[in-house]
């Protein structure tokens, strides 16, 4: 496969994964906005959302509270915005659209169906309270965009770096979105009248990540942060937690050196190093400074990322 069309699978994959991850962290504040009402969680949950989107230039705190609409406009549909959900989608078209010729006519109809639910939408007339539908829309879109690529591709070279770039973007968004929400945990306590303040914010967590439901099913009792951490990191069989994606992403870097007569390097050793701790390690393992720990995750998934880029997406 030329690199020019695997790089622009890989990012597909990555931008389609994102897009994702946007629209429910953004679906999940607005509740949040809206449930507990006070201007103080409105500012830090668009702070947050600024955060994840990876957005540097963020607004003012007075700003925010007076022009509420132009902000969500700006994280959603502004296409000057590098980082908005329209442009990732947009993204996640375009590198699709590059490599038309090795994918099937539904995957490419189902990433075209996504990105008309955005992009036919004025964001003059966009109100607040539109995120919800289109934010449900567009989690509609992606799960089965995601469905036609593992269940009518070829699971050839096409299919693995597809999958490569979801998996790495999964870990990469599971990690940003734990240290942001661990940055903004103090502000929940200080801000938030709650009788079990971890409780809420765990609960967030793990509902920003897709997780709720099978953490209950795994704990059966009310979330804590240890816990939640544990399931999100560590648990190998859930699709969303960080260990999972590092270890599929272990297996199809070796399927594509299998494919392509490659011997075993440092790719493989350094993907193979990470899965392996993670692997064998314990929640006890892992220190009490959790931001830490989880950043240096996302330097080595950073690593596997440019090992990828140094080896096949060169041209």
């Amino acid at each position: 496969m030329l690199s020019r069309i695997a790089n622009n699978l890989f990012w597909a994959g990555r931008y389609l994964e994102r897009s994702e991850h946007l629209a429910r962290y953004f679906l999940t504040h607005h509740y949040n906005v809206v449930e507990i009402g006070t201007q103080e969680l409105q500012v830090q949950s668009y702070n947050s959302m600024f955060l994840l989107s990876g957005m540097s230039n963020i607004p003012s705190v007075d700003y925010i509270k007076s022009n509420e609409n132009d902000v969500v406009s700006r994280l959603v549909l502004d296409r000057e915005n590098y980082s908005s959900l329209r442009s990732t989608i947009h993204k996640c078209r375009e590198n699709m659209r590059s490599a038309r010729d090795v994918i099937n006519t539904n995957l490419w109809e189902s990433i075209n169906k996504l990105y008309l639910v955005i992009n036919n939408i004025n964001a003059d007339e966009f109100d607040i309270d539109d995120i919800s539908s289109l934010c449900e829309r567009i989690l509609k879109e992606t799960t089965v965009a995601k469905s036609y690529i593992d269940n009518s591709l070829i699971h050839n070279e096409t299919w693995a770096f597809l999958k490569l770039g979801i998996h790495l973007e999964a870990a990469c968004q599971v990690c940003r979105i734990i240290t942001t929400k661990l940055t903004e945990n103090d502000v929940y306590a200080e801000t938030m009248n709650l009788d079990n303040t971890e409780a809420y914010f765990s609960l967030n967590l793990l509902k920003n990540t897709e997780a709720l439901d099978m953490y209950r099913n795994q704990y059966k009792s009310l979330p804590n942060l240890r816990q939640s951490l544990e399931f999100l990191i560590l648990e190998k069989n859930f699709p969303k937690s960080i260990v999972y994606n590092i270890e599929h992403i272990q297996s199809i870097v070796e399927k594509i050196a299998e494919m392509n007569g490659i011997s075993r390097n440092g790719l493989e050793y350094h993907v193979g190093k990470i899965s392996s701790g993670l692997r064998y390690t314990d929640i006890d393992d892992i220190p009490d400074d959790y931001v830490t720990y989880i950043e240096n995750l996302l330097v080595d998934i950073h690593h596997i990322a440019a090992k990828l880029e140094e080896r096949y997406f060169i041209y």
